[in-house]
């Protein structure tokens, strides 16, 4: 018994001479592999499969095909925009620069770009900020639902209102709606069952309870709501010169940049608001605070550009960095 960590370090391309333990009969299943997620791999995952098929291939094991026999092989899906892992060693560069970590005779790319879950505006609005980010050219999500593609509804975004949050969680309950009510910081989340405690007890006397759900933004990914309430921007407020500083020696970081670590963080932050924007498949209302009581060096709702159709803005606008003036909420609220 032993921990994935632990296991991933003995036989990693460090570890090659613990593969002779290893017989042919566990090895010749790994000859055909799918990895799923693959934006949330980190280092020691990709040494692990890359030692793997160093050994098959060492050994010569061929795969058993109803043909020929085949050479060992790797697919990877995943979606580097959904890469929200960095803080314990994952980075979407394994899947951007997949043929650079796994060298093969040949690569095949294929590009899944419809959405099943939202419609357009909801789409459109998480992409613009995420796009932000490094990663692949000419990506775009088209909604493809159907049932949802009529229903262009513009992200609601907001100073925090606890009635309007209780009235619309309310409003979208009585519609019978599925519910989201995601948070970006735990101590938020006493504070939203607090507001929302007599909404949800009506849902646990009706047998209604997993209509409505509470989530940290980050476990909330696979999941989706008709209606998605976000409570708290993106951002970053600290920096790591010791992980930045690993984050170099790992090469994991751009070459000749000091603040890898931090600069990977702040493109995490907008990657985040994008997972926790496409939960939404027709109603997404996102709270946050304009203000800044702690200058950050990246915070998603900056990028938000009012005069798009997709945004529906109330309250002051997001400025371009952190200028330390206090400014007063509006008082339009929500709709």
């Amino acid at each position: 018994i032993m921990t994935f960590n632990s296991m991933f370090a003995m036989f990693s391309e460090r570890g090659y001479k613990n593969f002779r333990a290893v017989p042919d009969s566990v090895l010749r299943p790994m000859s055909t592999l799918l990895i799923d997620e693959f934006q949330d791999v980190g280092a020691n995952t990709i040494s692990w499969v890359r030692a793997t098929f160093g050994e098959i291939e060492r050994r010569g094991l061929s795969v058993n095909t109803f043909g020929a026999p085949a050479h060992a092989s790797l697919m990877a899906v995943g979606d580097d925009w959904q890469s929200i892992y960095g803080w314990r060693g994952s980075s979407p560069r394994f899947l951007m620069e997949f043929d650079k970590e796994f060298k093969s005779p040949a690569h095949t790319e294929v590009f899944m770009q419809e959405n099943h879950r939202s419609h357009q505006m909801v789409v459109d609005a998480a992409e613009s900020i995420v796009k932000k980010t490094p990663g692949f050219e000419n990506k775009h999500g088209v909604a493809v639902n159907k049932s949802v593609i009529g229903n262009q509804v513009p992200v609601a975004v907001g100073e925090f209102d606890e009635k309007h949050l209780v009235e619309m969680v309310e409003h979208h309950y009585e519609a019978g709606h599925t519910i989201l009510v995601l948070f970006r910081k735990r101590a938020t989340e006493k504070e939203a069952e607090k507001a929302l405690s007599q909404v949800l007890q009506r849902a646990r006397d009706e047998k209604q309870k997993k209509r409505i759900k509470l989530l940290t933004y980050h476990s909330s990914k696979g999941l989706q709501a008709d209606a998605v309430f976000l409570l708290g921007d993106c951002e970053v407020t600290n920096s790591s010169p010791s992980k930045n500083d690993f984050y170099a020696q790992a090469g994991m970081g751009s070459p000749g940049d000091p603040c890898g670590y931090d600069r990977a963080q702040q493109h995490e932050a907008l990657r985040t608001a994008y997972v926790a924007i496409t939960r939404a498949v027709t109603f997404c209302y996102w709270y946050i605070t304009w203000d800044e009581k702690v200058p950050a060096s990246e915070k998603a709702s900056r990028h938000i550009v009012v005069e798009e159709p997709f945004w529906k803005v109330v309250g002051h606008r997001a400025v371009s960095r952190s200028d330390g003036i206090k400014r007063k909420a509006a008082t339009e609220r929500l709709s």
